[in-house]
């Protein structure tokens, strides 16, 4: 069920539940996975937005509409067209029905602009007398969700961190269809860039020393925390999980939200100036091939072909980041 801010969308036959807060800041939630009834209404999907809506921060909550098995790019693809219907202002400026029949690139030429002081915190006057789309996004993921949310982070430029729960590690190949390596490559390849992984000690689907290893094999910005006797679900758990996201906010964005969750609703978010892209941005008939790899033999390609024409990897926000691995001491904690 919807909470008493959100409102329901439709962009490309994607469901998605927008609550509008106003904030610089979007929070955008993915869900597990769909075969095994995985939805928006997920206890762990719904609590993350329950808990940014009370600190006054735009929550979007996503509903995948492809329910079958797949290698992932359908649902990033989602992920990216969703993000940018909020960056673009559609939930604003929507029709009567609610409904967008067009990508959001397709609509507008740049995200909406707001303006904010040298402290990052949005004008008084400028709040009150403009409604401005978000400028920026942080991806929550959960289960599946975590996998597909890493990926797409590489895809939105104005995406500045992301946090990944219960990642289903040790299935993950299952998941999508041996395209896993793909997936977690492009969740790594930003540098500068805040991350979170939650994990609970007894999660069925991920050991703890596969997500040891997840987390050493991330740039040194990853921070890894493990929840002690908490399983994959977190059932009647959940404020357990919203703790771990606030006191690792308030610890990535120190300059901007100065220790204070209050701040979080009228902040303006930003990456570290050192955050460089690399390369050009893909043009207009962008495609990129797929590659499988066997996952369980150091990433030899088996083969190299294009996806099925409804499952092509997104190349139309943002630009790819080049891929770094750090070796570096395992930086996991426990809650």
């Amino acid at each position: 069920m919807p909470s008493t801010y959100e409102k329901p969308f439709d962009v490309n036959g994607t469901h998605i539940l927008v609550a509008d807060m106003k904030s610089p800041l979007a929070v955008v939630i993915t869900h597990p996975w769909g075969p095994l009834g995985g939805n928006m209404h997920n206890n762990v999907v719904k609590a993350v937005a329950l808990y940014f809506q009370k600190q006054g921060v735009t929550t979007m909550r996503i509903n995948f509409k492809g329910f079958g098995i797949s290698r992932g790019y359908g649902e990033m693809k989602e992920v990216v067209d969703c993000c940018n219907f909020l960056l673009y202002g559609q939930h604003i400026s929507h029709n009567k029905e609610n409904k967008v029949e067009q990508t959001t690139t397709q609509i507008a030429e740049k995200p909406m602009d707001r303006k904010s002081n040298i402290n990052g915190q949005e004008t008084e006057a400028n709040s009150s007398r403009h409604h401005y789309a978000p400028t920026s996004i942080l991806l929550v993921g959960y289960s599946y969700g975590a996998l597909i949310a890493g990926s797409a982070s590489a895809s939105i430029y104005n995406c500045i961190g992301y946090v990944l729960i219960s990642t289903p590690l040790d299935v993950k190949h299952w998941l999508l269809m041996f395209n896993s390596r793909y997936h977690i490559t492009r969740a790594r390849n930003r540098q500068n860039f805040p991350r979170l992984m939650i994990q609970g000690s007894k999660d069925q689907f991920s050991s703890e020393s596969s997500f040891h290893s997840l987390v050493d094999s991330f740039p040194s910005d990853t921070i890894g925390t493990v929840i002690k006797d908490m399983n994959h679900f977190f059932q009647g758990r959940e404020a357990t999980v919203t703790k771990a996201i606030e006191k690792w906010i308030l610890e990535a964005y120190p300059i901007e939200l100065k220790g204070e969750l209050k701040n979080l609703k009228t902040a303006t978010l930003r990456l570290p100036d050192d955050n460089k892209l690399v390369g050009s941005p893909p043009d207009d008939n962008f495609s990129m091939q797929s590659l499988l790899y066997n996952d369980d033999n150091d990433g030899d390609v088996l083969s190299i072909n294009n996806p099925v024409e409804d499952e092509k990897p997104p190349g139309i926000m943002g630009q790819l980041y080049e891929c770094a691995f750090v070796d570096t001491p395992c930086r996991s904690g426990a809650i």
